[in-house]
């Protein structure tokens, strides 16, 4: 699974990552906190 791909944290998780993964797209310029729910996303569908 290549890191980056918003597409598939979205399918992998569910709606919960389509939220985050929207606000990473259209929030990037803070990239922060929306950085950091990706990431908290990406672990969760590993550990699923």
């Amino acid at each position: 699974r290549p890191a980056g791909h918003l597409p598939v944290a979205l399918s992998d998780v569910g709606a919960a990552t389509i939220g985050d993964a929207v606000l990473v797209a259209g929030g990037r310029e803070t990239s922060g906190t929306l950085s950091a729910q990706v990431y908290l996303l990406r672990p969760r569908s590993g550990a699923a």
